[in-house]
């Protein structure tokens, strides 16, 4: 199967990914035909790759009825994010995607335990990689806003994410 977020040369399209992302946030059938999509892709051992995912995994989880189930995918996409960012723990799109997951977390689940220190190597690798190109400036604005909304920052990270929209 030829996956829809592959490039013509059956690259993984990136673009695509990051576009189609934040589309399927709050539908769980479409998280789930996503996560199918990036089964088809090459490169599944590879960090971002492997981030996105887990992410997703988190989003299917939301759809299960079973407690014991959600629970049971809840931690498995906890660790998937968990050996993502141990594969890239620079990388602020990594960090980005488990801090915004573990920010959607019910505390009495006590999975949120990277919150700060996320937030910390955002804050602070988030104006790096705008300069490197290897995420775009626009999906870097969408974090940063992100952040600046949600994520709590202290004024200092909120002066460095705010030059970066």
């Amino acid at each position: 199967m030829k996956s829809l977020l592959a490039n013509p040369d059956g690259s993984v399209n990136w673009e695509k990914i990051r576009s189609d992302y934040p589309k399927v946030v709050d539908n769980q059938i479409s998280a789930t035909a996503m996560m199918r999509q990036m089964e088809a892709l090459p490169r599944q051992d590879e960090a971002l790759w492997i981030a996105y995912y887990g992410a997703l995994q988190t989003l299917q989880a939301r759809g299960v009825l079973n407690p014991l189930e959600k629970l049971r995918l809840t931690k498995l996409s906890q660790e998937t994010l968990a050996k993502a960012v141990a594969l890239a723990p620079e990388n602020p799109e990594i960090r980005f995607l488990r801090f915004s997951i573990q920010l959607g977390l019910p505390g009495y689940l006590n999975l949120s335990h990277h919150i700060a220190e996320d937030r910390a190597v955002i804050c602070e690798q988030l104006p790096r990689f705008a300069h490197t190109g290897e995420i775009p400036s626009e999906h870097i604005g969408k974090m940063a806003a992100f952040m600046l909304r949600e994520g709590r920052p202290d004024a200092a990270q909120a002066t460095a994410l705010k030059a970066l929209i």
